[in-house]
């Protein structure tokens, strides 16, 4: 399996083009994401947080992608977004203005399916100081 071309094709598919039937083909039904100390779980996060994301960020785009270490159905990589902040989001108020952020992401990949993800963004400090 081609890592980086999977992974490219889930995010675009999902987060840009909001295309939420693939959830249930590219995501195990235990999937689990790891963020800033907390953990999600299932199918029903990840459309939750799709929706979301897309509700507050308009013109949604993936800039980048980069691969940075695989080994043994784990893959370290980087992902660049960009799109304008149309909505509150996680209490910060919309700016309107467009926002870049990127997001460094371990993802767990079994039988071409996202099994697990460790997430840090700096979506949030981005909204944040696009309100100053």
């Amino acid at each position: 399996m081609n890592y980086s071309t999977f992974l490219r094709e889930v995010t675009t598919q999902l987060l840009v083009k909001d295309h939420l039937e693939i959830i249930e083909s590219h995501f195990s039904i235990d999937y689990l994401a790891h963020s800033n100390g907390k953990t999600y779980k299932g199918h029903d996060f990840v459309k939750q947080f799709t929706k979301s994301l897309r509700k507050s960020i308009s013109e949604l785009k993936l800039l980048s992608t980069e691969m940075i270490h695989e080994s043994e159905g784990y893959v370290t990589w980087q992902r660049t977004f960009t799109g304008i902040h149309q909505a509150s989001m996680k209490g910060i108020p919309p700016s309107l203005k467009k926002v870049k952020w990127s997001e460094m992401v371990v993802s767990r990949i079994e039988n071409e399916k996202m099994i697990e993800e460790w997430v840090q963004s700096d979506l949030p400090f981005q909204l944040m100081i696009k309100n100053m």
